[in-house]
């Protein structure tokens, strides 16, 4: 069986085109779907994905250190590429006299705390100039743990670890956000927990399935097909939201990824699984600053919002495909530069 989980891929492409249509229905004012959860799906995947592959290099010796060079390189380039994005989209704004456009001392503030990745303490939002690279820096402190301590636990130790921070998460969620938290300075304790709660169960995922009963299967779709369903399932904005979104985060994407793990696709559709799921890092962390860019050219043509999203969602495919094939070279140059191993 191919160590790639071609049906991850395939979810991770879909989870990461929902939230481009998220975005886009929020900048247009007509959401009811929380697409704001694929984060949390991402957190899981990323769990399971990192267990497997550095669970066993960490305790033959890999240094923490190395560890985190290598994610470091994974992660940057395109990090880099939409945090320029970003900057060029406050530059337009400015051209433009846009009232929303960032003074001079908050763009030159946030732009030096963003060019090292880190949040910026000159406005409200953790990364203002990319809003959801947020989860890229919880992405990184949640894979420095791991390097550091997380790989070491029990499986006692880390299901307790989750429960806490998964109860804490449950209890502090409130209107208007619910589980759409970590991005604002007000709730980074939430979205400790929030990666906490999934990052935690994609480990516990990895350590206690069997991988050996993968199999290839046409009940692939399965799981991607579900999984898109609950990321656009219309939830009410009322007291029973909180607890639907805790279920679809605490056990429906949890019994997703086992299923995707288990039901690996067919290899007539492991190819256009893999492209999904190479475009989707792409997707995620390019589209919010093209989206300003886009979409008033989109409101000029009088689109409606089921078609403009349609519309910027496929112009991002071409463009999320392009970007990950450069990614890949630029991850590659920088690699051997740098002398690291590929693990």
């Amino acid at each position: 069986m191919d160590k790639r989980f071609h049906t991850l891929d395939g979810m991770r492409g879909i989870a990461a085109m929902v939230v481009v249509c998220y975005h886009l229905a929020q900048r247009q004012g007509s959401i009811s779907f929380p697409g704001y959860l694929a984060v949390d799906f991402f957190f899981l995947l990323s769990g399971f994905v990192i267990a497997f592959n550095y669970q066993d290099k960490l305790a033959r010796g890999l240094p923490p250190g190395q560890f985190m060079a290598l994610r470091l390189v994974r992660l940057f380039p395109l990090y880099a590429a939409g945090f320029a994005l970003g900057i060029g989209k406050q530059l337009v704004a400015a051209g433009l006299h846009d009232v929303r456009a960032m003074d001079a001392g908050t763009l030159a503030c946030n732009v030096a705390f963003g060019a090292a990745m880190l949040p910026s303490p000159c406005d409200t939002d953790l990364f203002p100039l990319n809003m959801p690279t947020w989860s890229l820096f919880f992405e990184l402190a949640i894979n420095a743990a791991f390097a550091l301590l997380l790989w070491r636990f029990k499986v006692p130790m880390l299901a307790i670890l989750m429960a806490l921070a998964a109860a804490f998460l449950a209890s502090s969620v409130t209107p208007p956000l619910y589980m759409d938290v970590g991005w604002l300075w007000g709730n980074t304790p939430l979205g400790i927990a929030r990666t906490a709660v999934s990052f935690i169960g994609g480990m516990l995922v990895y350590r206690l399935s069997p991988l050996q009963h993968r199999r290839a299967s046409w009940l692939a779709a399965a799981p991607i097909l579900l999984l898109t369903a609950l990321l656009l399932l219309p939830l009410p904005a009322d007291g029973t939201r909180i607890a639907s979104e805790a279920m679809i985060v605490f056990a429906a994407f949890p019994a997703l990824l086992l299923a995707g793990i288990y039901l690996e696709a067919r290899p007539a559709f492991s190819k256009p699984f893999g492209v999904l799921g190479d475009m989707s890092y792409p997707l995620y962390v390019l589209h919010a600053p093209l989206i300003a860019l886009f979409l008033p050219i989109l409101a000029r043509l009088g689109l409606s919002t089921a078609r403009s999203t349609a519309i910027f969602t496929l112009l991002m495919l071409p463009i999320a495909y392009g970007a990950a094939r450069l990614d890949s070279r630029a991850r590659a140059w920088i690699g051997i530069r740098l002398n690291l191993r590929r693990a």
